[in-house]
């Protein structure tokens, strides 16, 4: 069961660690935009479209693991491991 997940997470992983790695070649250029490379506005541009990406990506993340945590309490609940309190 567990090398299932492992081969399941294979590709995800690949694909995240080749996203970090290649970033730098997503930066917009000045040219793109018709400034120089010391322009205060493809500067905030740049900055713009990283932090997009990293609210995406942090939605994404959360997302995914809230689904994780309904999946394990969903699997105690079905294996009958889970202690339910007393509320006498």
């Amino acid at each position: 069961m567990r090398r299932k997940v492992l081969q399941q997470l294979k590709i995800p992983c690949v694909v995240m660690i080749s996203l970090i790695v290649l970033s730098s070649a997503a930066a917009s250029c000045p040219v793109c935009f018709g400034a120089t490379e010391s322009s205060k506005t493809n500067d905030s541009v740049n900055m713009a479209v990283l932090v997009l990406l990293g609210v995406t990506g942090v939605l994404l993340s959360l997302f995914g693991a809230f689904f994780a945590y309904l999946r394990r309490r969903m699997k105690i609940t079905l294996e009958g491991t889970f202690d339910y309190p007393n509320l006498n």
